[in-house]
């Protein structure tokens, strides 16, 4: 991660007005120089025009060799989101777990997981300040839904909020999925 290059390694940009289905370039900057190169990433297609590719890759906290294999595939098939369902870090560490594992995908594509037994951890704290997922519409980066072309993608927290009938994310995911 960037900590190791003496560069801050946690950063959060916020990027409004751009183009569905587009591919921009951007690159890092440290105080005012390039630290990075030029990485691209596309936006999410407008409607359902396009299929997704889409990893799944689970337990990313176990890093074993078949989870380092999977990302090194993953580079070839350049995959548009993935996706993380559960156990993604262990012990606070994301750089180690996620992003230097993933670091040639990532930098082209969008990351989404739902927490696990592992990222509760600690009330969750290196979890949410290592990742930022949407809040809309659920008002929660526990659990959240987002349309990426054709696919509707909800990802919940089984770990720690209920989803028993009548609770709050149950509730919202009865709307979600009726809308």
């Amino acid at each position: 991660g960037g900590a190791r290059l003496g560069i801050p390694a946690e950063n959060e940009v916020r990027l409004t007005g751009l183009a569905a289905g587009t591919e921009y370039a951007y690159r890092l900057l440290f105080e005012g120089a390039a630290c990075s190169p030029i990485f691209r990433f596309r936006t999410a297609p407008d409607g359902p025009q396009r299929a997704v590719r889409m990893i799944v890759a689970g337990d990313t906290e176990k890093l074993n060799i078949g989870l380092l294999g999977a990302a090194r595939l993953a580079e070839t098939i350049k995959p548009d989101l993935l996706m993380i369902p559960g156990d993604v870090i262990r012990d606070g560490d994301a750089d180690g777990y996620v992003f230097d594992v993933w670091r040639h995908v990532l930098s082209r594509c969008m990351l989404f997981a739902a927490p696990g037994n592992h990222d509760v951890e600690n009330d969750g704290a290196a979890y949410l300040d290592a990742f930022y997922f949407p809040t809309e519409p659920s008002g929660s980066e526990w659990y959240y839904s987002l349309d990426w072309g054709n696919a509707h993608i909800v990802c919940l927290d089984v770990m720690e909020r209920s989803y028993a009938v009548g609770s709050t994310q149950y509730n919202w995911l009865r709307r979600d999925l009726a809308a």
